[in-house]
């Protein structure tokens, strides 16, 4: 009984290696394209703000602020697309910083 687990263990070794020294390497059905900086762009980031209950939104077209009341409304900001970053200071929460390729930082 011994012998013929070991055999049985070595003839599905073999097996696997065969099967997979003839194929090819496997092909994402979604490759994503690499990160540059021109996707960064692209992102979206989210923050949640305390103060209001609200939700901060960076992406390509700018930052913008959602209520349920009142949905998307965009915020006025120095550069208004090419968002890529926005957080919410925890320690002072009236505090939000966002960022952007070409923006660098802002509160």
């Amino acid at each position: 009984m011994r012998q013929s687990g070991i055999a049985f263990v070595t003839l599905l070794g073999l097996l696997l290696l065969t099967a997979c020294a003839g194929s090819p390497p496997a092909t994402p059905v979604n490759p994503q394209p690499a990160i540059s900086e021109t996707s960064l762009s692209e992102s979206v980031a989210l923050a949640y703000d305390p103060t209001d209950d609200s939700l901060l939104r960076a992406d390509r077209d700018g930052l913008f602020r959602w209520r349920a009341d009142s949905g998307w409304v965009s915020v006025n900001v120095p550069q208004t697309y090419g968002m890529s970053g926005v957080i919410v200071n925890p320690d002072q929460p009236a505090t939000v910083y966002a960022s952007g390729p070409g923006l660098g930082v802002i509160r």
